[in-house]
């Protein structure tokens, strides 16, 4: 029963989320168009926010100005860490990040997810937070794709109160970074 499956899936995620020492810190959730990778995610999303979870989401639409760009990712979603209240030494670490080089904002990949997003969040010993990326195949630019990627496999290194979660089709190029 597909409506039974959502469930199960959704309370599997949300299991990820929270366990102390998941497998990896990244996940990958694949699917052909239409089956409800972004419906999923978005139930996802408001669990977590309403459990204060939620670091950032990211929803990519193919075709939009904005949420078609992958260079909007890791921007938007330090922003949304600053809105993050009850979490003030995350919200200050990204702001001096910004004030010392403000060039972080449009740099590689990498530094952009080191500087306003793991730097921050590795300062925080609270709960560990959840970064929602759905759509990744509807980023605008292949490369992009590739680089986000290589950028996310680099927390799987790293000890920081973090989980990434990646939703897209079963696009090779992405499979193939998992």
């Amino acid at each position: 029963h597909p409506e039974r499956a959502q469930t199960d899936l959704l309370r599997d995620l949300y299991n990820w989320t929270s366990e102390v020492d998941p497998r990896s810190q990244v996940l990958w959730l694949y699917g052909r168009a239409g089956v409800g990778k972004s419906v999923i995610a978005q139930v996802l999303c408001n669990k977590l926010k309403a459990n204060g979870r939620l670091g950032g989401s990211f929803f990519f639409k193919a075709g939009h100005t904005s949420l078609g760009n992958g260079a909007k990712l890791f921007p938007t979603i330090a922003y949304q860490l600053t809105l993050l209240e009850r979490l003030p030494v995350v919200r200050e670490h990204i702001i001096l990040a910004v004030e010392q080089d403000p060039s972080v904002l449009s740099g590689p990949f990498a530094d952009q997810l080191q500087k306003l997003i793991i730097e921050p969040c590795a300062q925080s010993s609270d709960r560990t937070l959840v970064i929602l990326i759905d759509g990744l195949d509807q980023c605008e630019d292949e490369n992009m794709q590739r680089g986000i990627l290589r950028s996310v496999a680099n927390i799987c290194s790293l000890n920081v109160p973090l989980r990434i979660l990646i939703s897209s089709r079963p696009d090779t190029h992405i499979g193939d970074a998992f």
